[in-house]
């Protein structure tokens, strides 16, 4: 009767243990459909995220799910869709270019300080070169 009891206790401590939620997708730009590789995808309120592969494609596991997913990357407006409390769910993201860009820079390349050293260094070796 014992062993009955821990056999059952044990199996529903596991079985709680590896129930999961599992969000997957795929990760394109609105304008011309391709994948966007390592964008980052992340459960809002939470500290699980990964970035997508090559293809655009994400997979997370989460034993419990928040009210919505977050993706973003450099150069693209963040996006963010809610979930459902289903086990498994494919939520596919298309994200648009951002229209902000930053002030253009000239940077003006001078001559490098320690060539007038090396030059003044020159000068006294011939200098010293030439004394009798």
């Amino acid at each position: 009767m014992i062993r009955n009891l821990l056999f059952l206790f044990t199996f529903l401590l596991f079985s709680e243990a590896s129930a999961q939620f599992i969000v997957q997708g795929k990760v394109t730009d609105a304008e011309t459909g391709d994948p966007i590789p390592f964008a980052s995808v992340l459960l809002k309120g939470t500290t699980l995220g990964m970035n997508t592969d090559f293809e655009g494609n994400y997979s997370l596991s989460a034993k419990s799910l928040p009210d919505s997913i977050v993706v973003s990357y450099i150069g693209y407006l963040t996006q963010s869709k809610p979930l459902s409390n289903q086990a498994e769910q494919t939520l596919n993201f298309q994200l648009r270019p951002s229209d902000f860009q930053l002030e253009a820079f000239v940077f003006e390349a001078g001559e490098n300080p320690a060539f007038e050293i090396i030059r003044k260094a020159v000068a006294k070796k011939k200098n010293l070169i030439n004394v009798p």
